[in-house]
């Protein structure tokens, strides 16, 4: 599992608000084969990277759902609100440090 840092949050608002022909409304993250992470996101006009090597998943409370699913994907499209609103989900449940 990959355990992303909370500055990860900030990349949801990077995303394009809107769909259109070539604008992404999503936050991009990919696990490398060396552990690392990578999330990127843009609107067509800016755009940022973020890579790094995520915290342990030992250290964080088991959350019951994950515990015995596959863990067979290395990437993800994922809905800005989404992305956003899990981090926001996190911090208030405690799990992750501001």
């Amino acid at each position: 599992m990959l355990v992303l840092p909370h500055n990860c949050h900030k990349m949801a608002a990077l995303a394009a608000t809107e769909t259109s022909k070539f604008a992404v409304t999503g936050v991009q993250v990919e696990e490398k084969p060396d552990g690392s992470y990578r999330v990127a996101a843009t609107n067509c006009k800016v755009g940022a990277i973020l890579e790094g090597v995520g915290d342990k998943a030992e250290e964080f409370p088991a959350i019951d759902g994950l515990q015995n699913a596959p863990s067979t994907a290395t990437s993800a499209l994922i809905p800005a609100p989404v992305w956003s609103k899990a981090f926001t989900s996190m911090l208030r449940l405690g799990t992750l440090a501001p």
